[in-house]
């Protein structure tokens, strides 16, 4: 008997893969600086001076990925909360202030931040906000910061402050009343000053006065009189050591000079058998809101 043999061949094959290396790619962007912390007077209300401005400081932190000294230049805006644009208003000295570069200062380094101020000073006439027309609103501050590729960021304050309302007056220096006779009265109150209003809001004014005096000789102070208008002498309000009301209805100034102001007249009328002399006395004005 023939046996057949088969014979099988096994056969492999290795396959070499070649690797190739990919480059990759990309540009990381500049990073924006953002704004954080900004207090605005110090978290107090603002208080104005009449007749001129009030030093008011802005503070915040800015911050930069690239590195806190990344960051070149902080501008900022002061403004009442509610005036249209917010913090790119227009600039006006009763709800907005836009502060520049050469007024914001850059503090010191550290790490990603870098403190900055802004100060900006603001005028006596500017919109109260803790009464009246803008009571539910508040005075803010915007910061912007900028760093050397140009890019910007900004923040406000997130607990911004009032700007409290300011009742003031100036009056002219004095109420001459020139040469008069004794048991002289006059026809009419002719004689005026003017009251000029200093502060943020409007106003009226108390009156008071004092006797005028000669040496050991007196005026009473009832024989000076006053009124809004070249009155009658009878229909004048007589001068009295107390506080009386004067309904002046003077308007908010919206300018520097003061551009709301006010005329009173005056007159006197000299006693009967009054001794000669030169008589002097006070009058005091007190500015009260309307």
């Amino acid at each position: 008997m023939m046996f057949a043999v088969s014979a099988f061949y096994i056969f492999s094959a290795v396959f070499l893969a070649r690797a190739d290396n990919v480059t990759t790619t990309v540009t990381v962007s500049n990073g924006d600086p953002t704004v954080s912390g900004v207090d605005l007077n110090a978290g107090t209300a603002i208080s104005l001076t009449e007749a001129t401005t009030t030093v008011v400081n802005c503070a915040a932190t800015i911050t930069d990925i690239n590195g806190g000294s990344d960051i070149s230049s902080a501008t900022g805006t002061v403004y009442r909360s509610g005036v249209s644009g917010g913090g790119s208003c227009t600039a006006g000295n009763e709800n907005c202030y836009q502060i520049a570069t050469s007024s914001c200062s850059l503090g010191t380094v550290s790490g990603n931040d870098r403190p900055a101020t802004c100060t900006v000073n603001v005028w006596f006439y500017a919109d109260p906000t803790d009464a009246g027309a803008y009571s539910a609103q508040t005075w803010q501050c915007q910061i912007t910061g900028k760093d050397a590729s140009s890019g910007v960021g900004s923040g406000t304050d997130s607990t911004p402050p009032e700007l409290n309302g300011l009742s003031a007056l100036d009056v002219s220096a004095s109420i001459a009343y020139g040469s008069l006779a004794a048991s002289t009265t006059p026809a009419n109150v002719t004689v005026t000053t003017t009251v000029t209003s200093t502060g943020n809001v409007s106003i009226d004014t108390y009156l008071a006065g004092a006797n005028m005096t000669s040496g050991g000789n007196t005026i009473g102070v009832g024989n000076e009189r006053y009124a809004t208008s070249s009155a009658a002498w009878a229909s004048a309000v007589a001068l009295t050591a107390s506080n009386v009301l004067l309904d002046l209805n003077m308007v908010k100034p919206s300018a520097n000079p003061s551009n709301s102001a006010s005329s009173v007249y005056w007159g006197i009328s000299i006693p009967s058998g009054q001794v000669s002399g030169a008589y002097s006395g006070a009058v005091t004005s007190t500015a009260v809101a309307s």
